[in-house]
């Protein structure tokens, strides 16, 4: 077991590994009765302006030829083009871990395909929406704006277990404002945290400021920005925005080595679920040495995802549904197949536990 650690290739992207309460807008969040009797710690990564093209097919060979955005493509292509699978020239430990222990979601091409709800796609009401788990039509411009709504990372310090444990690091500095620092008492670049006068600005720093979180300062969550990546893709500078993803890619490399090599952090795994609170107990079953912590209604106050129809189903009234096409819903045709193809996925899922439920061995009778 490990500490879980998240990574979003960009503001606009919310990690389907994580979802969250949401909390009502300026209420304090209420602490969760239930906490876990392990020290359990989460690496949140977040990496702005990054294409999911870039991460799962690494350098665009197309915008490397374009001199106007890669003054120096020999060099791009001797980096990153030139041997094996662009993408792992490119982000070599986040593709190393997911072959591992871990998973990339969000590749288009798989029909994994992630988007946010908002209609900005930029970052200010990008990384709401990933922090908070909705979209909210105030968020709709990068100004330095403190946010009224309470992200996850504000509910989290505020539980009694994780209280005044949760640290953020970021490079783009209106964090301050997105984070609600004065409400939810998390200091962005806490300046406490001494480092000395050589090193750099940017990316490096903030880096540098999560990797002496974690060896000195023993948080229990630990946030990082970085945004390099986003300056480099305004600018139009193609060559530096590859050079920045590939050195964050390191620096996740080397916070990961960092969290796995102390026992504090080591052996303390949680994972968070949005889902149907039923479905949990099967998780808990399959793997026993997991914490799961229920989200959102973990606290007894919003229980939004439970569904109040869902414990009626029985199987005889399933199998009268399935005998008289009763009750019948009409759609058009082209949202039902978009919508089968998520049962279809389901189906594939399910397909795999045949047998490993509470119903024992599968038997098969008959012709």
């Amino acid at each position: 077991m490990k500490p879980s650690i998240i990574f979003s290739c960009s503001a606009l992207v919310a990690s389907l590994l994580l979802s969250v309460p949401v909390a009502a807008r300026d209420a304090a969040p209420k602490a969760v009765a239930r906490t876990p009797q392990a020290p359990n710690r989460l690496i949140f990564v977040t990496v702005d302006g990054v294409r999911w093209q870039e991460i799962f097919h690494g350098a665009d060979p197309r915008i490397v030829d374009d001199l106007r955005r890669t003054p120096m493509p020999e060099r791009i292509r001797k980096d990153y083009l030139s041997a094996g699978k662009p993408a792992d020239a490119l982000t070599p430990f986040l593709h190393e871990l997911e072959g591992k222990e871990g998973l990339l979601l969000g590749n288009r091409d798989k029909n994994y395909c992630m988007r946010v709800g908002n209609r900005y796609w930029f970052s200010y009401p990008g990384y709401n929406e990933m922090l908070t788990g909705k979209t909210d039509s105030w968020a709709n411009t990068n100004d330095a704006v403190v946010n009224p709504d309470i992200t996850f990372l504000e509910w989290v310090n505020h539980m009694p277990a994780y209280a005044g444990k949760v640290r953020a690091y970021a490079t783009w500095d209106n964090f301050r404002n997105i984070l609600n620092e004065k409400r939810s008492q998390i200091a962005v670049n806490d300046p406490q945290l001494a480092l000395p006068a050589t090193v750099p600005g940017g990316d490096a720093r903030t880096f540098a400021l999560a990797l002496q979180s974690i060896r000195t300062e023993d948080p229990s969550v630990l946030f990082v920005g970085f945004g390099e990546t986003d300056e480099y893709a305004h600018e139009g500078h193609y060559d530096r925005y590859l050079d920045a993803l590939h050195m964050v890619d390191g620096y996740i490399r080397q916070l990961w080595e960092a969290a796995q090599s102390d026992p504090r952090w080591a052996g303390h795994t949680t994972l968070i679920v949005a889902t149907e609170p039923h479905i949990i107990h099967q998780m808990e079953k399959a793997v026993p040495h997991k914490t799961f912590i229920g989200a959102p209604g973990a606290d007894g106050n919003c229980n939004c995802n439970i569904c109040p129809y869902m414990a009626l189903n029985t199987m005889e009234k399933l199998y009268i549904a399935l005998r008289d096409l009763e009750p019948r819903i009409e759609m058009e045709e082209g949202l039902r197949l978009r919508a089968k193809k998520s049962l279809d996925r389901m189906l594939a899922m399910a397909s795999a536990t045949v047998g490993m439920g509470d119903l024992g061995p599968a038997r098969v009778t008959g012709d």
